[in-house]
């Protein structure tokens, strides 16, 4: 019993690691279970809360990040930076499609050699990435078939691509992948989602902006023209 009791107190404490041995019998048995039954949802509970604590600040500081630049390679860094810090994968990219060419190009990388970056470069079109930019839906491959490995980097096990959106418009696409056969949840693919639709406010805003720029120097151009004129 007093074990029992000193496991409740260390728990209440929050030290959530907090087991009784198992092996007694009839009640006491049946109540100490129950302590670390409960020890163990706590835990969980306490992961969960930790977990969307550093959803959240990633999603923050992206959106910061956002409102503070309108210079992509550094907001891109940010994001990049953010998404490899959350969902702990080993290489995120960015591809965007030019609006006159429709040309997709690599924009943003982490966690890739050299060579592999060369390779992606030479992959001008993918099927996977070809669909996330007319379905506007995300494209998720756990387990990669051997017909899908041939058209990814060799060490790839799991992989996600997820569309980046400005309003219903798909600008580009986030990649994430992992040497680890780990499985995309659910979870992470709607934090992805988040981050991809983040990502896409701040390629918009910076297309904005170019164009304002654009406008202000023809605006100029046309008045020193009209000056020229008058006073000749």
């Amino acid at each position: 019993i007093l074990a029992i009791v000193q496991a409740a107190k260390a728990i209440g404490a929050g030290k959530l690691d907090t087991r009784l041995p198992g092996g007694r019998k009839y009640e006491l048995g049946a109540l100490a279970q129950s302590v670390n039954q409960m020890a163990e949802a706590l835990q969980r509970r306490q992961a969960e809360t930790e977990r969307k604590n550093r959803e959240l600040q990633a999603l923050n500081a992206i959106a910061t990040a956002t409102s503070q630049s309108l210079h992509l390679d550094d907001f891109f860094e940010i994001a990049l930076d953010k998404v490899a810090e959350v969902t702990g994968r080993k290489r995120v990219n960015i591809r965007a499609k030019d609006p006159v060419s429709g040309k997709i190009t690599v924009v943003a990388h982490r966690g890739f050699s050299r060579e592999e970056i060369e390779e992606l470069g030479r992959r001008t079109s993918h099927e996977r990435i070809d669909q996330v930019f007319t379905s506007a839906e995300p494209v998720v491959l756990n387990s990669p078939s051997e017909a899908s490995v041939q058209t990814l980097l060799p060490q790839t096990r799991a992989v996600a691509w997820i569309p980046i959106k400005a309003g219903p418009k798909v600008v580009g696409v986030l990649g994430i992948s992992d040497d680890q056969a780990v499985p995309f949840s659910p979870k992470e693919i709607e934090l992805l989602l988040a981050i991809g639709n983040v990502v896409g406010v701040a390629m918009e805003n910076a297309r904005l902006f170019a164009e304002t720029k654009r406008s202000l120097a023809g605006i100029r151009a046309l008045h020193e023209i009209d000056m020229a004129i008058t006073s000749t």
